[in-house]
């Protein structure tokens, strides 16, 4: 979740990151709820404290116990109200927050689709056969070397067996990608749960924005992971680290599912828009500004 304390300090520029992403500012919203929130809440301390300084009235002798009595029983519903008013004013602003994707980094260009795109690089040409060349599915299928029929047969579209050689280049990736992630680059690699539940996916922000394309089980509010960045994201989550300790490297190799709910006709034959694949994931946890690096 985004720093209020930021957005304050900065509504214009938080604007122009959200620009950048083509989406309507929200900075304004955000200030005016926040704001109302504190107000409550202070109004709540300032009720409470009263209500305290009066409940120690009682010990007087010439107190008025029954007007104290009924003065102490309307600040508690006043207090009471505000505090539910202020519930809902915190989640309103947490829902107008968690819809807020990540802000940009300063370079990435201003632009509507990817026809807007700056290459940044370009390394050797572009290959031009004089023939219709085949995409990666027909080869696949022409060599052997995956099996839709039976993946459909077994759990429906979207799904594919990998057989032969291709299921040991496979392997063969996962393992090169873990070893050059380890050995030349130190990281730690590590064994990821592929379940987790609804915080950590608020926490990498899949939740509440991409519900749809989650897969939810029946039991102790577990997902099944769209990417493994969840759960080692979520190794720190709420912690406190000494400086001197990060940054901290990790590495996992995990399946993670998808249910693609946005892609209808994007890719849906070939390797593309799975509902399940592997991925080597590599999760640095930094200070903002080593994060280039």
């Amino acid at each position: 979740m985004h720093d209020i304390k930021f957005i304050k300090k900065n509504p214009e520029l938080f604007d122009s990151y959200l620009k950048k992403r083509n989406l309507e500012p929200c900075s304004k919203d955000l200030i005016e709820v926040h704001d109302k929130y504190l107000e409550l809440l202070n109004k709540k301390q300032n009720l409470q404290e009263e209500k305290n300084i009066l409940s120690k009235s009682f010990s007087k002798k010439e107190a008025d116990i029954s007007l104290i009595k009924n003065k102490v029983h309307s600040l508690k519903e006043e207090i009471d109200e505000t505090n539910v008013l202020s519930e809902k004013k915190l989640q309103e602003f947490n829902n107008i927050m968690l819809q807020v994707p990540n802000i940009v980094l300063d370079k990435v260009p201003c632009g509507i689709n990817e026809n807007d795109n700056v290459i940044l690089k370009q390394v050797g040409e572009i290959k031009k056969y004089n023939f219709k060349p085949k995409n990666h599915l027909e080869l696949a299928e022409s060599l052997d070397l995956i099996d839709y029929e039976k993946a459909i047969k077994i759990s429906g579209s979207r799904f594919s067996i990998l057989k032969k050689e291709l299921a040991l280049l496979y392997r063969g990736l996962i393992n090169f990608m873990l070893d050059n992630n380890t050995n030349e680059f130190f990281y730690e690699e590590l064994i990821v749960p592929e379940l987790v539940k609804s915080d950590a996916l608020i926490g990498t922000g899949q939740l509440p924005k991409f519900d749809d394309d989650l897969f939810k089980t029946t039991f102790n509010d577990l997902y099944l992971i769209p990417t493994s960045e969840v759960p080692l994201t979520n190794l720190y989550r709420e912690s406190i680290l000494n400086k001197n300790k990060i940054p901290l490297r990790f590495t996992t190799f995990s399946n993670c599912f998808r249910s693609e709910a946005g892609a209808s006709g994007m890719d849906t034959k070939g390797l593309m828009r799975e509902h399940q694949f592997g991925k080597v994931e590599l999760v640095a946890v930094a200070e903002p500004d080593e994060s280039m690096n």
